[in-house]
């Protein structure tokens, strides 16, 4: 991977940051698909241990951002729940691509100071 160095630090943020979160994303729905095999219409079976993938990861930041923001918007309350999980992706992409501006931006001083 010798073209990750070439990439700049806000790409290098971005694609960490949206990659942990596809990676929960995508751990969160598998778990939700393969616990859910066999049961009947009405039986919940193992379905809340796959909530432990939406705690530990980043999209229950983005969840309680959405709840907490639900009486601005006037939305349902399973708006955040269904759409927590998509709108985790790019919204931690964004942030980890700022961070990576900000740490970029203080090599680029370190760097000129020398």
């Amino acid at each position: 991977m010798r073209f990750w160095n070439k990439w700049p630090y806000w790409l290098r943020g971005g694609v960490i940051g949206g990659g942990v979160a596809i990676i929960f994303y995508l751990l969160l729905y598998s778990c939700f698909f393969f616990a859910n095999i066999g049961l009947e219409p009405g039986e919940v079976g193992f379905t809340y241990s796959c909530l432990v993938f939406a705690v530990i990861s980043p999209i229950y930041p983005v969840a309680w951002l959405l709840s907490f923001l639900e009486p601005v918007f006037n939305y349902h309350w399973t708006f955040a729940g269904a759409y927590a999980p998509i709108l985790s992706i790019p919204i931690w992409f964004v942030i980890s691509t700022l961070i990576g501006a900000i740490v970029d931006h203080i090599k680029s001083k370190k760097k000129n100071t020398q």
